[in-house]
């Protein structure tokens, strides 16, 4: 968006977008999203194997290793040099998300330049941290039985939320006056 028309142009581009999507029913894909998953592609090209990589780790380690909260912390540190750094001992460590905010706020990559012995200070911080718990890699099979419908094999997100959110409506419509449902998605 590097000059003043085009960036009225792409301001008015990603709003019109967003409301195209909605339209649609597309999830999570609200302006302030868009702008997220534009920064996710400028950062990360190499994931859609369409323009010179950003980032010296493969993509599908990235994909397979981090979840999207890790990346959007990622996403936030601009010097790429840091940000491999961080990409890297964060799949090393098996850190959950709060964690990588931890060594990122405690400076761990500015430290790491400055200390004579790197290794040591390696193996104090991973010792230290917060892994993701293997239960949260592999998550149980949910069972909405109260929900009434018809159980199919596969159940998308949106089938599911739209399920929960009828249930809810059909309930404080039935608490009656002075409750309020003001949106599907708020």
């Amino acid at each position: 968006m590097n000059g003043e028309d085009r960036a009225v142009y792409g301001e008015g581009l990603l709003v019109k977008l967003a409301a195209t999507l909605k339209e649609k029913k597309v999830s999570s894909c609200g302006k302030r999203q868009l702008y997220n998953y534009l920064h996710f592609y400028q950062t990360y090209p190499e994931i859609v194997r369409s323009l010179t990589a950003l980032s010296e780790i493969d993509p599908d380690s990235l994909l397979n290793r981090l979840f999207y909260t890790h990346i959007e912390q990622l996403l936030a540190i601009e010097d790429s040099l840091k940000r491999t750094f961080y990409e890297i001992e964060c799949m090393r460590g098996n850190w959950s998300v709060r964690e990588l905010k931890r060594q990122i706020g405690s400076l761990y990559f500015e430290r790491s330049g400055l200390s004579l012995n790197k290794g040591k200070l390696a193996k104090i911080t991973h010792a230290g941290a917060e892994q993701i718990p293997n239960a949260l890699v592999v998550r149980d099979p949910y069972i909405f039985e109260f929900l009434g419908n018809k159980s199919k094999k596969v159940m998308s997100e949106s089938d599911l939320e739209d399920f929960l959110l009828d249930k809810l409506q059909d309930f404080l419509l039935e608490l009656g006056h002075g409750f309020c449902f003001e949106a599907r998605q708020k």
